[in-house]
């Protein structure tokens, strides 16, 4: 720490202090150095403890020293040396003789407070925190220096060791100089006694623009609407400016200033907002395009805001249409129309309506505010009785502005002859009961209905009354009549008049409608399926049934009859309740009962179906089968891949070739039949192409039934066969099913052959060994192959040179699954060395070489059938798979 100025003012001397803190242990020395000399002065230490730990303690340490002032401000440099146990550090320093010199901050805000009844606007400039307080302020108005006297204060600041000064001056101005804009700058150059030259001079600059951020103001321009401007002689536009500089306001007529003679009338303006008045003769304001009101001040750009006096051009041509008023017809106020127009671009417009193109004397002025968007609007207009003719067609007519028209569609003869339609409702009731629903709609200018059936009157609900799109009134009216009455071919009639037509001739028109009227022709025809008798209920004697299927809509109008070798039965067969379905339509079945003898004698049976109002009818015949063809079966195993990964096993049963379609699967197992709910069946399909018959049923077996001896049969049943065709398939899961391995290990001329075989699943490893320690690898080993019985077989061979097959080698087939592991031994003996003779290695006796060779032929006649039953076994699975 370094001696202080005011120190060194009242005591002549300079004291230096130095710190060392954290240390540890305590031991430790302060020495000061001048120039880098030791000093011989008597210096103070201290030293205390800081901090206190588990472990140690951290020591701190001052070393005070005092020299005289011009021993420290004749540039010498004192240095503090400590030396501790942890390391040696110094720190140095050296006196500056500059003088301490803080610029000022300044700041400048206008007062808002009004002094002098309001003619005068305060500007305070503040200039903070500055040494020495030598400082001079100059006020600049638009940059030229003002003569106006400020108000100034000067303070200094007591906070912390060093002093500082503060200085205010406040200048009053003129206020219509600061509203007008006029940029205000406080300027002060700070001056030292001693030291460096004076700095730059700091300055602020404000004014009314940057005391406010909303710079743009707001223009609101209303111009006389269309209805003044047509009725009265003058008319005024007013501007109102909103902004809160005074600015100045004035007028542009299509782009020209207004003559001098125009009266021009600005109210006085406040702190909100300034309006003006623009007073023109109604003549002058029709020639005009635009009108432009204009606001400007220093502060901002100039801004206007133009209104367009003649209109916006027609971006779009207006939708204009004529109709009658619905709300009056049903007030009993029949002959009102309405013209109702849409897309309009513009509120200067009037409304006329038309008599086969003549106006009439009403003119309707239509007065809306001007907006971007298109406005719509509606207008009435009673018809005089004079014109309530059959030749009148009316028309409305839009003006817009003094140049643009448009005339609407025409209404056609309201007055014209009336029309009608009669429908039948859809019926929502059950078929063959309820009631049923008919519906007449008419068409004139104000028609009413009438019910008839035959010559007598029928009261009917109220009818809806709607406007057509051709200004003509649409009346719907309904009666519900009994199904009883309906089924009966009654007729109805409906009768609409219309009595404001001048001619009796004219005013009425009727229709009549019945059951068979609305039937179409393509609803009295309907499907006709027919199926013989099914395998359970097929018989040798007795009767068989024969099914006739009907579909279509409203199925209780058709008749159904039968006809066995031409001859027209007695009775007509079992008739079921129909059943209705989501698309509309029906289903009912008919069952009639055969004698077993003429359906073995391939009589035809007849289904004749007739609608009740058609004289034609339908028939379907059938006759049973004369050729009828059996079905192959065939019985697909699922792979060994699929039972090892399911807890369940699927047998598929492929039925197919045979026709007719009627067919009956079950599935046995070792002879038993099994319930329906362990397989499915699917339905009979036609192949494409062909005229026979394809089905499959599915057999889920669970693990827990997996037996190794498991026979599963397919058993079908088929007219073509007095007796089932049955399909079995044996040994389904011995290829799962574990079974330890038998292995034979066979000796050759230069090779060893290792057979095994018996043996599920087929995951198995096979390693030649010599003498039991080194493995061998000159080795070809097989994949396993499935037997027929399911269970597999594979073989390795190992390539052996004769300089290999030393006396006393051993060699060692060794087998490992999953059930056991086998090792299979074969060796030379050292002893015998006759020339002709073999060795069995399995027996202690001599056999001669065409003992060994007859061996060697027999293996190699075991392997030449091997390889034969293998190749059958690959053909057989290809052909069933296919």
């Amino acid at each position: 720490m370094t001696p202080s100025k005011e120190e060194m003012q009242d005591n002549q001397t300079a004291s230096f202090a130095c710190l060392a803190r954290d240390f540890s242990p305590k031991d430790h020395k302060i020495t000061w150095l001048k120039n880098n000399k030791p000093i011989a002065k008597e210096v103070k230490n201290v030293c205390q403890d800081e901090k206190k730990g588990e472990q140690n303690t951290l020591y701190s340490a001052t070393s005070f020293l005092s020299v005289d002032e011009n021993e420290w401000t004749d540039g010498s440099e004192y240095t503090c040396r400590f030396v501790h146990k942890s390391g040696n550090q110094t720190k140095t320093v050296k006196y500056s003789s500059v003088q301490r010199v803080i610029p000022p901050e300044i700041t400048l805000n206008p007062l808002w407070e009004e002094v002098e009844g309001g003619s005068k606007v305060g500007i305070l400039c503040i200039l903070s925190g500055f040494y020495p307080d030598e400082l001079s302020v100059e006020w600049l108005l638009d940059g030229k220096a003002l003569t106006n006297s400020p108000v100034q204060r000067k303070l200094q600041s007591v906070e912390g060791e060093e002093k500082t000064f503060n200085l205010s001056s406040q200048l009053e101005l003129d206020r219509s100089q600061w509203t007008q804009g006029s940029e205000v700058t406080c300027k002060a150059t700070h001056n030292a006694a001693q030291g460096p030259p004076p700095g730059p001079p700091v300055s602020r600059t404000t004014s009314i623009c940057s005391a406010f951020h909303l710079s743009t103001p707001y223009i609101h321009l209303e111009t006389p609407r269309f209805r003044t401007v047509m009725t009265q002689t003058e008319v005024t536009a007013t501007c109102v400016v909103h902004s809160a500089y005074d600015a100045k306001v004035t007028w542009l007529l299509d782009g020209k200033d207004p003559t001098s003679r125009t009266p021009v009338n600005q109210a006085s303006s406040t702190t909100q907002s300034i309006s003006s008045n623009l007073t023109l003769p109604s003549s002058q304001w029709k020639t005009l395009n635009t009108i432009t009101c204009r606001a400007e001040h220093r502060c901002f750009k100039l801004t206007q805001k133009t209104s367009n006096v003649k209109g916006p051009a027609v971006s779009s041509t207006p939708t204009v249409l004529i109709r009658r008023s619905l709300p009056d017809l049903l007030n009993g106020d029949s002959a009102v129309l309405e013209c109702a127009i849409t897309h309009l671009s513009s509120s200067d417009l009037y409304v006329t309506f038309q008599a086969n193109g003549v106006d009439f004397p009403e003119k309707q002025y239509v007065d809306l505010p001007a907006s971007k968007d298109h406005h719509s609007l509606t207008r009435r207009f009673s018809v005089p009785t004079s014109h309530w003719k059959t030749n009148c067609n009316f028309t409305c007519k839009v003006n817009q502005g003094f140049s643009n028209s448009w005339v609407s569609n025409s209404t056609g003869k309201l007055f014209g002859e009336p029309s009608m339609e009669l429908l039948l409702a859809p019926s929502e009731e059950t078929s063959g009961s309820g009631t049923q629903k008919l519906i007449c709609s008419g068409w004139g200018f104000n028609p009413l209905i009438k019910w008839l059936s035959g010559f007598e009157q029928r009261s009917a609900a109220a009818y809806e009354i709607m406007m057509g799109e051709d200004e003509r009134v649409a009346v719907t009216s309904h009666i519900t009549v009994t199904q009883q009455e309906w089924n009966q071919g009654k007729d109805f009639t409906c009768e609409v008049i219309d009595k404001y037509l001048q001619k009796e001739d004219v005013q009425k028109v009727r229709k009549s409608i019945n059951r068979c009227a609305v039937t179409p022709i393509s609803c009295q025809k309907v499907g006709v399926y027919l199926q013989g008798p099914t395998l359970q209920k097929l018989s040798t004697d007795g009767q068989v049934p024969v099914t006739c299927l009907l579909v279509g809509p409203s199925l209780e109008d058709f008749s159904v009859s039968w006809k066995v070798d031409g001859a027209v039965a007695s009775q007509g067969g079992v008739r079921w309740a129909p059943k209705d379905h989501s698309n509309g339509t029906q289903t009912v079945q008919i069952m009639f009962n055969v004698s077993a003898r003429d359906w073995h004698a391939h009589k035809r049976v007849l289904c004749e179906v007739k609608h009740r109002c058609s004289s034609q009818a339908q028939e379907e015949h059938i006759t049973k089968c004369r050729d009828p063809k059996p079905p192959s079966i065939k019985i697909v195993r699922p792979s060994d891949s699929d039972l090892l990964g399911s807890n369940n096993a699927t047998l598929l049963c492929l039925v197919s070739g045979f026709f007719p379609s009627d067919v009956i699967v079950n599935w046995e197992k070792s002879g038993s039949r099994l319930p329906l709910s362990h397989y499915s069946i699917s339905p009979s399909v036609l192949y494409s192409g062909r005229s026979t018959y394809a089905m499959n049923s599915r057999l889920i077996v669970p693990r827990s039934e997996w037996n190794q001896d498991s026979n599963y049969s397919c058993v079908v049943r088929h007219e073509s066969s007095e007796r089932p065709i049955t399909s079995t398939i044996e040994n389904v899961f011995a290829s799962v099913t574990p079974s330890a391995p038998t292995a034979t290990l066979l000796q050759g001329p230069s090779e060893l052959v290792c057979l095994v075989f018996g043996f599920s699943p087929s995951h198995i490893n096979i390693t030649w060994l010599l003498d039991d320690t080194t493995e061998l690898w000159n080795h070809n080993t097989s994949t396993p192959y499935r037997a027929p019985g399911g269970k597999f077989i594979i073989r390795s061979h190992l390539s052996l040179a004769p300089q290999d097959w030393a006396p006393g080698a051993v060699y060692t087939c060794r087998v490992t699954h999953t059930t056991q592991t086998l090792a299979l031994n074969i060796s030379k003996p050292e002893l015998l060395e006759v020339k002709g003779v073999f060795f069995d290695e399995n027996r202690s006796d001599p056999i001669l070489a065409d003992t060994a060779e007859e061996n060697w032929n027999m293996a190699c006649i075991f392997l030449v059938l091997f390889l034969i039953s293998l190749l059958y076994s690959i053909t057989v699975t290809l052909v069933k798979t296919k």
